[in-house]
């Protein structure tokens, strides 16, 4: 009783897809133990061969469940060992059981199967190449079935199309789920990150404990709305698309830049090396969003008005949010508007105050 309770609260805390394949890999030794006592009943007699094989898959199961359970997470050398032990061990049970274990034959497909949906196309492939070999090695040599070789090739045949066409669809799901999670987590205009991408990407960057400052620049448009209003939203669109090609080029590869919406723009700095930096990019972004002289033929004169929030070393231990740190950003980014086009205001974020004008 200890020791089930001790797996049922395993089980509750740690499930994942590794550990619901293990937990199936036992009931299915169960079923085949529960077959191979229905055939001693029914012939008499049972291969000394079936029921080590089913001690060892026992063995086998209880043991990478409680490995799985006690060490979680990804473990490609135990999934490998666990679809190898599957078609290896049904083929030598159905070896040796002929015709009569033919109820065992559901175990080829559903490894395959489930090793596809669980962990991926290449497990998909690894398990179906396994699971056909067997089938064909049973066909050409185990008693009983060589007897009936036309069956046996209408069943390889059906695995190789199971196999063929789980591989097709588990594509088709993938594709779909990248382009799903491409769409909650990008804007669908300029491709960078969108705001609900962003937000989780800054409390992330915020709550990592080896991080030294951070620096949030808010980057809003001057001139925008009036691009739109006389050359048309195709135009205004553009217009962002080169704002966000010129920025990227503005920040390092390990910095974040997000579209909020409209024409705001929101920038990352990880780790900057001090509020001047800080401030270097936001000058660069404004010089390089002035550079756009001309968008698909039409004269435009744009600008860009930056609020910067600053987090110095030793503030992000304490309870620093990161929607106050992009909220103080955007409070500055206002300040400078107030300014007139291309000016930047910086933010204090431990004090709230703004630095003097640039």
């Amino acid at each position: 009783m200890h020791v089930l309770r001790w797996f049922r609260d395993r089980v509750r805390q740690r499930p994942d897809t590794e550990h619901t394949q293990a937990l199936l890999r036992a009931a299915i030794v169960w079923l085949l133990l529960l077959h191979t006592a229905w055939l001693a009943a029914n012939n008499g007699e049972v291969a000394p061969v079936l029921w080590g094989v089913n001690a060892f898959s026992a063995a086998f199961a209880i043991l990478l469940l409680a490995r799985i359970l006690q060490h979680p997470g990804v473990s490609p050398l135990r999934r490998v060992a666990g679809l190898v032990h599957d078609n290896v061990c049904v083929t030598i049970w159905l070896y040796y059981a002929g015709p009569m274990g033919a109820l065992a034959l559901f175990v080829y497909p559903f490894s395959t199967v489930g090793n596809g949906f669980r962990f991926g196309v290449r497990y998909l492939l690894l398990s179906g190449f396994l699971g056909a070999a067997g089938i064909a090695l049973l066909v050409a040599v185990a008693p009983g079935w060589t007897d009936h070789a036309m069956i046996g090739y209408g069943v390889l045949l059906s695995h190789a199309v199971v196999m063929g066409y789980t591989g097709v669809l588990l594509r088709h799901l993938h594709e779909s789920q990248r382009q799903l999670k491409m769409l909650a987590t990008r804007d669908a205009l300029t491709g960078l990150p969108n705001r609900r991408s962003f937000m989780e990407t800054l409390a992330q960057m915020v709550a990592a404990p080896d991080r030294r400052q951070l620096a949030c620049l808010y980057v809003d448009l001057d001139g925008f709305k009036r691009v739109n209003d006389i050359h048309g939203h195709r135009a205004g669109d553009e217009l962002l698309n080169e704002v966000g090609a010129r920025v990227l080029r503005c920040i390092r590869n390990t910095d974040v830049l997000a579209r909020l919406g409209g024409d705001e723009f929101t920038v990352v700095l990880t780790s900057p090396s001090s509020p001047e930096h800080a401030k270097e990019v936001a000058d660069r972004i404004i010089r390089t969003v002035e550079g756009i002289g001309s968008v698909l033929g039409h004269p435009v004169a744009i600008s860009a008005s930056v609020g910067i929030s600053f987090v110095p070393a030793g503030e992000l231990g304490r309870a620093v949010r990161s929607d106050e740190l992009l909220k103080a950003a955007d409070d500055a980014m206002y300040a400078a508007k107030r300014l007139g086009p291309g000016h930047f205001r910086f933010s204090d974020f431990a004090s709230g105050r703004f630095a003097p004008a640039v």
